[in-house]
């Protein structure tokens, strides 16, 4: 599991048009985080975000699948401390929005117990990482990306900027996750996606950089171009 005591990955991005309806956790999401102190917002379900619809053609990852989205706050070992993660979830879909730990449970940990709450674990193809500000991961993404000369990058199993991202904080918990959530040497990171998606914000224009970590059994040949 991730080693560090704060993890921040990415703002989180809440539509004003989307309700909260405040819930109780299921007993089985409680179970599997191993502790009683969890707490959970769903919203309704909506559409893919225009945002990613520019990026990817609804038919390639979505389809016609709404998002699910949740909030979800753990205690941590201490009564002072929080951990929060914000995201949604559609069927072979994380998309994680903020995520912030103190102690106790694993960011990890919580996106693989929210995800079995809806969908089963061999349906999950890619997880994305929206709007990255955490520092240790943005310094490898503009190494990378040649200091934004490039607005995409997919990088293949094993290279060097794989390498170099799979070794960030973000890649490290994705790293986790995968470890955690299957049998061994079942499940891997066949692919490392970066890009950069620019959007209206009021009167000003706004560009974030994404990651999109793509699952692959083994032995699955891997036909995705560079």
């Amino acid at each position: 599991m991730a080693s560090s005591s704060t993890d921040r990955h990415a703002e989180p991005r809440t539509p004003a048009a989307h309700l909260p309806s405040s819930q109780a956790p299921s007993s089985s999401l409680t179970s599997t985080l191993s502790t009683p102190y969890l707490t959970t917002t769903s919203q309704l379900e909506y559409p893919c975000p225009l945002f990613l619809l520019s990026h990817y053609s609804r038919g390639a990852l979505f389809g016609d699948d709404l998002f699910n989205r949740i909030e979800a706050s753990v205690r941590g070992t201490h009564w002072e401390d929080d951990n929060s993660w914000d995201g949604a979830v559609t069927r072979g879909n994380i998309f994680i929005e903020s995520v912030h730990r103190d102690s106790g449970p694993h960011s990890s940990e919580i996106m693989q117990a929210i995800y079995q709450e809806y969908f089963p674990l061999c349906s999950l193809r890619s997880i994305f990482v929206l709007s990255v500000v955490n520092a240790d991961t943005l310094e490898a993404i503009s190494a990378v990306m040649r200091n934004g000369v490039v607005d995409r990058v997919v990088l293949r199993f094993g290279s060097t900027g794989y390498q170099r991202m799979l070794g960030t904080v973000l890649g490290r918990m994705v790293a986790c996750f995968v470890l955690g959530a299957y049998r061994p040497r079942s499940r891997r990171i066949s692919v490392i996606e970066i890009f950069r998606i620019s959007y209206n914000a009021g009167e000003n224009r706004t560009q974030t950089w994404n990651l999109r970590f793509e699952l692959q059994e083994s032995g699955e040949e891997d036909v995705r171009e560079e």
